[in-house]
């Protein structure tokens, strides 16, 4: 196994929501001995959780004892998922707290869940959206950051908080800047309805999606394998969550957008070749095909 890591103690936090539930769940399947944490209960919870509020500095110490490794996913997950002066604060504390009880401890390795929102500013699918503000294409883990948001803009300024972790320790640090990450009951819907309502949707996210068993799987991935110092990656599926042809959106979206590759070879608008060199790990699952994923 690369890094030598098999039974690994991982903290991994909001892990009542969305990703963090699954990512808590694969990490125990895959032996790791995972204490998870979070503000509220799983209503279908496979695994003790500790009830915790991470703005208390004294919660995060209490947490820490014992762990080798912590994926910090809790957040407030949207930019309305709180009013705008809490949002970008309580954000922050929360990834400060974490980080720096982190460096106290002494961790091995800080996977941040960060947010593809990181880069891509703000550009609705409208009728006339205009042009693309993207600096290049295929998307890929070296893009620059751009926030559009608030919530974005918390997610700039904990990864520039990780990169200074990684500086002043040996701690291991990951961003992992994910797209919209769909769950499996998305995954059955999309089979009949393929498309839903625009509304609301950066075209400059590139309609880019994983599914949660990916997101859980590069986790592992990331955990297992010796990454020395500080990385971001973005991760991604590599067709749309619309299924449309890579060249039918560069024709459509992204005409004023400069290719790093011959157009010819553009088959997807993401590039995820650095996080398959550096861990192994490609994404299994599709909205768009009758995959093997469990509830």
């Amino acid at each position: 196994m690369p890094g030598g890591v098999k039974q690994m103690n991982v903290l991994v936090t909001g892990a009542a929501g969305n990703v963090g539930s699954k990512v808590a769940e694969y990490l125990a399947d895959q032996g790791m001995q995972v204490r998870a944490t979070d503000t509220r209960m799983h209503p279908r919870p496979k695994m003790r959780l500790v009830i915790a509020n991470l703005l208390d500095p004294l919660a995060c110490y209490n947490l820490m004892d014992g762990i080798e490794a912590v994926v910090h996913l809790a957040n407030h997950p949207h930019a309305h998922a709180a009013p705008f002066v809490n949002l970008y604060h309580e954000n922050l504390t929360m990834t400060h707290n974490i980080f720096q009880t982190a460096i106290e401890y002494r961790l091995k390795k800080i996977v941040y869940i960060s947010s593809i929102q990181a880069f891509t500013g703000r550009r609705l699918w409208t009728e006339n959206p205009g042009p693309s503000g993207l600096p290049y294409l295929p998307l890929d883990s070296d893009m620059p950051q751009n926030p559009g948001n608030v919530y974005a803009l918390s997610k700039c300024a904990s990864e520039d908080m990780l990169r200074y972790v990684a500086k002043h320790s040996q701690t291991q640090c990951v961003a992992l800047r994910l797209p919209w990450v769909a769950s499996e009951k998305r995954h059955r819907s999309s089979q009949k309805n393929p498309e839903w309502p625009r509304h609301h949707i950066n075209l400059d996210e590139c309609l880019c999606y994983l599914l949660r068993p990916d997101v859980a799987a590069l986790v592992h991935c990331i955990l297992k394998t010796d990454l020395p110092g500080y990385r971001i990656y973005f991760p991604a599926a590599p067709e749309t969550s619309y299924g449309k042809p890579a060249g039918e959106m560069l024709d459509e979206y992204y005409r004023n957008v400069p290719l790093r590759i011959p157009r010819e070879q553009c088959t997807s608008l993401v590039d995820i070749s650095r996080i398959t060199a550096d861990t192994g790990w490609k994404p299994q699952y599709s909205l768009h095909t009758e995959s093997p994923v469990t509830p």
